[in-house]
This record gives structure tokens, sequence and C-alpha cells, in this order.
């Protein structure tokens, strides 16, 4: 079957995901936030497994309108957490859903974002520092990765951004 995704921009497949090289770019003490589609849920864990994070909790966006879906609409999505190395609990008091109409196609909302930033802002090994990958557009205090942002395969905007920080790591050493 193809995909509305597929209509829209080139999709990598299972593998390419899994092995991207994501330790390069992240710290060892990291926490993850990843989107995954319900039908592809079970992927979403394998990416978070192969990029070597432990699963700790989700969050799932109620969308407000019709979704698509081959066996029911689909109108959920899931933010599954997952941690590397000793990163504590955020604590965050909120309820672990939100009910917000889509931005559109593949674009996520801003009050999960706002929610990213209010989980990490107190964790000290992450010191608010903050990537999102196949972005489609930019957000301030956040580095962002993606086709829709400056054209490049994700492969080659990781070997930019672990570069990036390979000068940072040289600077700040000195």
């Amino acid at each position: 079957m193809s995909s509305a995704a597929g209509q829209k921009y080139e999709e990598l497949n299972l593998d390419i995901i899994c092995d991207l090289d994501i330790a390069s770019i992240t710290d060892d003490d990291c926490v993850l936030f990843l989107w995954a589609t319900i039908p592809l849920i079970e992927y979403g864990f394998q990416v978070l497994r192969a990029w070597g994070f432990d699963y700790k909790t989700k969050y799932t966006w109620l969308k407000t309108q019709f979704g698509m879906g081959h066996w029911l609409r689909i109108c959920t999505e899931d933010l599954l957490i997952g941690i590397k190395g000793d990163v504590r609990p955020f604590k965050l008091q909120e309820r672990n859903h939100g009910t917000f109409k889509s931005p559109g196609h593949s674009k996520k909302p801003d009050e999960v974002r706002e929610m990213i930033d209010r989980a990490v802002v107190n964790i000290p090994k992450v010191n608010g520092r903050k990537l999102e990958m196949f972005a489609t557009k930019t957000y301030k205090d956040w580095v962002v990765i993606g086709d829709e942002i400056d054209g490049k395969d994700i492969r080659d905007a990781i070997e930019d951004i672990r570069e990036e920080i390979l000068i940072h790591e040289v600077v700040r050493d000195f």
C-alpha cells in the first residue's frame, strides 16, 4: 500500500532509521521523545531501542479531526518517551494526553513542544538542549534538522550536527 506521507516526501525504511547514528549527536544522559503513529507503533519501539533508549512512558495526542487509516480512522498519535544514561524522572504534573487540532500533515501541535520544554527544563544533564529530527520548521531554542528545513538527507544533516558538536566541544575544552 502506498502511504500519504510517501506522496509528500521521501520515506526511509525501518532499517535506515534504526541505523541512524543518533549516539554521535546526543549526550550519554538523554531523553528521547519519539512520535509514533498508531499503525506503526511497533516500529517506534524498535527505533527507540535501536537508538539505545529505554522506554519509560508515552503521551497521546488526540486529534480533533477525523484521521486516515486502513482498519480504523486513526485520530491519535503517540509520543514515546525513553531515556539513556542517568536521567531522573522529570515528574511533570500534567496529563499524559492532550486534544489539539492538527497543524497540517506531519506537523505536530505547538502545545506538545511546549510540554517538552517544561519537562526538560529542570533536568540538569539535559541543560535545555533540544534536537528535532525530521522537522518541518524551525523553533526558538531547538536545533532542527529535516529535508523540509534544509533539503538535506537526514544522514547528511546528522553528520553536519556531529561536526558542529565537535567544534563546540573543542572550543569549550580550552
